[in-house]
């Protein structure tokens, strides 16, 4: 092969080369004779297919990356629908144009110093607003006369119920006791009645001293039975009057209570 054809092979695959249709080596020249020798004119052949599957290759190529381009711009769209408000959000782009977060202190124009249930004029506020207190410490204090004389008549109604439970509980003894004497005259008149009829079965007695014996008898059994109720009365007062010390006792304590709230104290430390 002459030296003017390896020449020519050697331009046709620099001008390829310039062009990206293909790539090939050129180190040695041989290899381009060899291939010139081996099929003459036939040989650019080869090189055209060479250069087509390149073509294709790189078609693919594209694609692949087009396809690959299409999926993340789908997951990126489907991430801002589903995230996009949270991260408008977080960066303050929301859209609402009308707000506007800030941090900081409110402070009320007034205050009003507020007892729970008591209503009077206030008398003591030692303290300034704003200033540190512990807790226990007096805040405020209203007029707390009117609540005073509430514990005072409440006080007052539990001595009177305990008095009263005293004598209940006295009443009580006593009619225990007439109800035992009851029993013993009762008793004493049973006997009396009883020899009366004998003495006058066996005719040394009178049918006048048996009717005397006989009437004494029913008066014992009457005053038996009077007393016994007697003794179920003082019962159900001294019950009564239990119940009353209780309920004097409770009105008391919410006597109590009321007053207590004519002081304000803080529950804790502010």
């Amino acid at each position: 092969m002459s030296n003017g054809r390896c020449r020519e092979a050697h331009i046709a695959s620099q001008n390829l080369a310039t062009r990206g249709a293909f790539t090939a080596r050129r180190d040695k020249d041989h290899s381009f004779c060899a291939l010139l020798e081996a099929g003459g004119h036939g040989a650019v052949a080869p090189l055209s297919e060479m250069w087509r599957d390149d073509g294709l290759r790189m078609l693919t190529r594209g694609r692949i990356a087009i396809l690959v381009g299409a999926i993340v711009l789908l997951i990126g769209g489907v991430a801002a629908k589903r995230y996009g408000f949270a991260l408008r959000e977080w960066i303050g782009l929301t859209g609402k144009s009308n707000f506007l977060t800030v941090s900081g202190n409110i402070e009320a124009h007034q205050s009003v110093v507020s007892f729970k249930t008591v209503q009077s004029r206030i008398i003591e506020l030692p303290f300034d607003e704003g200033q540190w207190v512990k807790a226990g410490a007096l805040l405020a204090k209203v007029d707390s006369s009117d609540y005073a004389q509430q514990v005072k008549i409440a006080a007052a109604s539990l001595s009177v119920q305990q008095r009263q439970h005293s004598v209940s509980k006295q009443n009580l003894e006593a009619a225990g006791r007439t109800v035992v004497s009851d029993e013993a005259d009762l008793e004493i008149k049973q006997l009396e009645f009883n020899r009366a009829q004998t003495l006058m079965t066996k005719g040394s007695g009178t049918v006048q001293a048996r009717d005397l014996a006989r009437a004494a008898l029913k008066e014992s059994v009457a005053a038996l039975d009077r007393d016994k109720a007697l003794l179920a009365a003082a019962e159900r007062n001294v019950s009564l009057a239990e119940a009353n010390i209780q309920s004097a006792e409770a009105n008391l304590g919410m006597a109590q209570i009321v007053l207590g709230y004519t002081t304000l104290t803080p529950p804790s430390t502010a």
